[in-house]
């Protein structure tokens, strides 16, 4: 009865472009999503091949190797419609996560060998990559460039997942017809919970405990605006002694050496279990200037950490400005280093923000909600 409840299980292929080593919000979102899905499908993963991956998910991992080329912070791989079509012909669902080389091919294989293609959009994809280049004169043309593309690949799909209302309407307005389903982000809020004691976290990572701690966590692109962030922080620096800016993460070298070996500064790198840095932290910062979810702002919340953000994608609908969070403007350093100061002199109102913070992530977020809903998204293709 077993062996034939086995031979019954889907064969799902997982697609991304992003993946482990490399650690960033699609990377997250595979590592949390796959046990779980695993416990119903047999999966395979098409990616990248970032290196090796220490992590045991229990599923096969095939990887394509990368270009000699950089985009950002990012190496595309080699698009190899070969190994595509081996691995979409064997599958009954494929679930891409990006449209990318890897994830570009597996969509056009899928189609042509009409098996049922569910796609998550993590990022706006005409938003982002253009800011990959320095040129202003090429950024418009990349733009336009990659609507037309993603629009093509977009409605070759049986169902696009989306984080956001926003994001829907967004998509519909780009004439994208395929079916669109919103399924929020989850978090796991046992791991990222709040610390026992804070000062003890602080002392754990090796920062003084009587020091306030400003944090950020994620990929160092430029959309991120990283360098917004220095530029508050060194404002605050030369008023404030007891103040230090904790960084985790990695990506363009440009934006690495602003933060490493410098005054009240802890760069720590990428991680694959953040949570203790969270813990450790007193206030969150996310610069972005573009943004679907920012799973990095909803763990920071969930470790009951009071956030300050820019007003950008999905965030504008969970983030209430002066409820669990404070917004500031892009690339406002001045206005981002006066919402820190006064987060730093009223503590009262620093804890009602982390504290709502914390309520919202628990009653509107969760993997097992995200998963579910995943998986029914699989069973109606």
């Amino acid at each position: 009865m077993k062996e034939k409840d086995k031979k019954k299980r889907k064969k799902l292929l997982i697609v991304s472009d992003a993946f482990l080593p490399r650690w960033d919000g699609i990377a997250r979102f595979l590592y949390e999503i796959i046990p779980r899905l695993s416990k119903t499908y047999d999966i395979t993963i098409l990616t990248t091949d970032n290196g090796k991956i220490q992590e045991d998910l229990g599923v096969k991992i095939v990887q394509i190797s990368k270009l000699n080329l950089r985009l950002g912070d990012f190496y595309p791989s080699k698009i190899d419609f070969v190994t595509a079509t081996k691995l979409v012909s064997k599958s009954d669902v494929v679930f891409v996560q990006s449209l990318g080389p890897i994830g570009g091919a597996a969509i056009l294989v899928a189609n042509k060998l009409r098996k049922p293609i569910l796609f998550y959009s993590h990022v706006i994809d005409w938003k982002l990559y253009p800011k990959s280049i320095n040129s202003k004169i090429l950024k418009p043309i990349l733009n336009t460039i990659v609507k037309i593309y993603a629009k093509y690949m977009f409605n070759r799909c049986n169902l696009l997942l989306v984080p956001s209302v926003e994001t829907m309407e967004l998509f519909s307005f780009m004439k994208i017809t395929a079916k669109k389903q919103v399924v929020h982000l989850g978090v796991d809020i046992i791991n990222f919970s709040p610390p026992r004691d804070k000062r003890k976290a602080k002392e754990d990572i090796g920062i003084n405990p009587d020091h306030l701690v400003i944090g950020s966590v994620g990929r160092f692109g430029h959309e991120k605006d990283l360098p917004t962030l220095q530029r508050a922080f060194l404002r605050l620096r030369s008023k404030k002694k007891d103040v230090t800016l904790l960084i985790v993460g990695d990506g363009r070298e440009d934006i690495k050496k602003l933060f490493v070996n410098k005054k009240q500064i802890l760069y720590v790198g990428q991680k694959k279990d953040p949570s203790k840095y969270y813990k450790a932290m007193d206030i969150y910062v996310l610069p972005s200037l573009e943004e679907t979810t920012s799973l990095t702002t909803l763990e920071a919340m969930s470790c009951k950490v009071a956030p300050i953000t820019t007003q950008v994608g999905f965030i504008k609908e969970y983030l209430k400005d002066g409820k669990n969070g404070l917004f500031f403007p892009k690339r406002d350093s001045y206005r981002l280093y006066i919402k820190i100061r006064n987060l730093i002199t009223s503590p009262s109102q620093r804890m009602h923000l982390a504290e709502n913070a914390r309520s919202t992530v628990i009653n509107k977020f969760s993997w097992e909600i995200t998963t579910k809903k995943i998986q029914k998204a699989i069973e109606s293709l």
